[in-house]
């Protein structure tokens, strides 16, 4: 395979690099799944019948981004057992972090491990670690690219030095193999995403002064790269935001109702059912282990009672899509029933920046909190400590909100009414289409109520 680039210094330190272990820890923009591929590459066209796995956290992102660079890049063909054999009978492995009991008895000649920040201890790579023991394969090396997260396992073998000291634990040969050829245990490069500005799209560019303003934390971790604790992560709605929309009022309010639902999906989860009024909860219910029918006419009860234009209901794999065929036959055209997949990621519905749906209803809410767009003065503590829990980071340089299931872990419930609140918060555009669809029948003016509506509230439709 040949690719003519020309390296930055940084990129150059990492690629070329002979150190057994070596890490590439960098901003955005800065090429580190290139330079991984491409060193893993260079070592399996090296040696004929070599063996190095690629290795990535969570399934999807292997199969969905990890596995597309690689194609892209190299124009080679993973066969359906996630491997690709070279010509010269090499062949690099494609695996995730549930399969490394599957490798115990294999002799690795390198590894990669993308976006390394997404591991929570260092078990991962020194279980590769013990598996670079491959013969005629030059210096074995076990590759680690990622964006920094604070003190981390990473932080503490490269940044710290940490692995320095694992060189006592090496086998006796190989340690007298890398002191006889001057090989290091391992090297660290570090680069900001203004290192690689010359090769980045001036758009790019001024999304990221837009962040240095708006969310300092991730502009220092992201795009200066950042090792500090406090520069980790967000949440995803600031409680003083929330705070502050408790006294808020909206002078020229929209006056559309939306119910949003969220169906419980554990025993112990709370279905939660609210009515909403423009920004403002009205009326809400809440109950817990109700079948499919009766949370349907339940929704229904809601929307009628309120006169709600929508009913959002978020449908998590099957559960709450009987929920939804049920209120849709009980609606008819008396309201719109709309359903929310939380795990939707195609990037047309959820946009460039949010990783999947469920992503997309936090942050969106988050920024319409900070711009001043909600009042909330429904009285709800556990709803106000549900809204400021979730914390954000990235995949795939796409913001990520953590699943109910992290969030119940910690707090010991899943935001629910929060979920509920955010599915109405969805709707209300809908809704205020609806009512101008509505106030155009009735032969009122669009110029007038779009006046009306603009001044009232700055949430687009």
């Amino acid at each position: 395979m040949e690719i003519d680039i020309e390296l930055e210094k940084y990129q150059s330190n990492f690629f070329l690099s002979k150190a057994m272990f070596p890490a590439m820890v960098s901003a955005w923009g800065t090429g580190k799944t290139m330079l991984g591929i491409l060193k893993g590459m260079a070592k399996s066209e090296k040696y004929k019948n070599n063996l190095g796995i690629i290795f990535r956290k969570e399934w999807t992102d292997l199969r969905d981004s990890t596995c597309v660079d690689f194609k892209n890049l190299t124009g080679l063909h993973i066969n359906s057992a996630r491997e690709c054999v070279l010509a010269n009978g090499s062949k690099i492995l494609f695996r995730h972090i549930e399969e490394l009991n599957n490798i115990q008895n294999i002799n690795l000649g390198w590894f990669l491990i993308e976006q390394g920040e997404e591991l929570e201890t260092d078990d991962e790579f020194f279980t590769l670690f013990g598996r670079l023991r491959r013969a005629n394969c030059g210096t074995p090396q076990g590759m680690v690219i990622a964006n920094t997260k604070g003190h981390n396992w990473i932080w503490k073998l490269w940044k710290m030095q940490g692995l320095k000291n694992t060189l006592e634990e090496l086998p006796e040969e190989m340690r007298e193999m890398m002191k006889k050829k001057g090989i290091e245990i391992c090297s660290l490069s570090e680069a900001t995403t203004y290192d690689n500005k010359n090769n980045l799209p001036e758009t790019f560019l001024m999304k990221v002064e837009i962040m240095k303003q708006k969310k300092p934390k991730l502009y220092n971790r992201f795009v200066m790269n950042s090792w500090e604790d406090d520069d980790i992560e967000d949440v995803a709605i600031q409680r003083s935001d929330v705070e502050t929309a408790r006294t808020r009022k909206i002078v020229k309010p929209l006056e559309v109702k939306v119910v949003g639902c969220d169906p419980a999906r554990f025993g112990d989860d709370e279905t939660v059912i609210y009515c909403t009024e423009d920004t403002d909860i009205k009326d809400d219910e809440i109950t817990r282990k109700k079948n499919t029918m009766d949370t349907a006419a339940r929704i229904h009860r809601m929307a009628i009672k309120h006169e709600a234009k929508v009913a959002v209901i978020e449908v998590a794999g099957l559960a709450g899509a009987g929920i939804v065929d049920r209120v849709r036959e009980l609606a008819w055209d008396l309201y719109d029933v709309i359903e929310v997949n939380p795990a939707e990621r195609k990037p047309e519905i959820v946009g460039q920046e949010h990783y999947n749906m469920r992503s997309h209803l936090w942050l969106q809410a988050g920024e319409s909190f900070a711009n001043e767009e909600i009042s909330l003065t429904w009285d709800d503590d556990i709803l106000r400590e549900e809204l400021t829990t979730p914390k954000y980071s990235f995949r795939n340089a796409r913001q990520y909100v953590e699943s109910k299931d992290e969030i119940k872990k910690r707090i010991g419930r899943s935001p629910d009414r929060a979920t509920a609140y955010l599915l109405c918060l969805h709707g209300l555009p809908y809704a205020a289409e609806i009512k101008k669809r509505e106030k155009k029948k009735k032969g009122s003016s669009w110029e007038d109520y779009w006046g009306k509506r603009k001044s009232g509230s700055s949430m687009s439709a």
